[in-house]
């Protein structure tokens, strides 16, 4: 299925590669990216990476997303008849 993950980070330098990583090793290939900084002290970007890979594989990579230190917030939806359902990732 395709998923669009988006993660709310902090702006530091080794953001990308360390979410990359998550990728990696998840052995996800990344159809899409999107980075932008959401305030303007641009000490905060976002996140948009859109991906194919199976259900229980995608809520883990949100997972392992959520436990870098850099991230503060990750939302992963689901294409699903043309439009986008929110996915909880919450683990707590």
């Amino acid at each position: 299925m395709y998923y669009t993950l988006t993660a709310i980070t902090e702006n530091t330098p080794g953001v990308l590669y360390r979410i990359a990583s998550v990728f990696l090793q998840g052995q996800i290939n990344i159809e899409r990216l999107e980075v932008s900084a959401i305030d303007e002290t641009r000490t905060r970007s976002r996140f948009r990476i859109e991906f194919f890979d199976t259900e229980q594989h995608a809520h883990l990579l949100a997972r392992r997303m959520e436990r870098l230190v850099e991230v503060e917030h990750v939302e992963l939806t689901q294409e699903k008849d043309g439009g986008e359902t929110p996915q909880n990732t919450d683990s707590t």
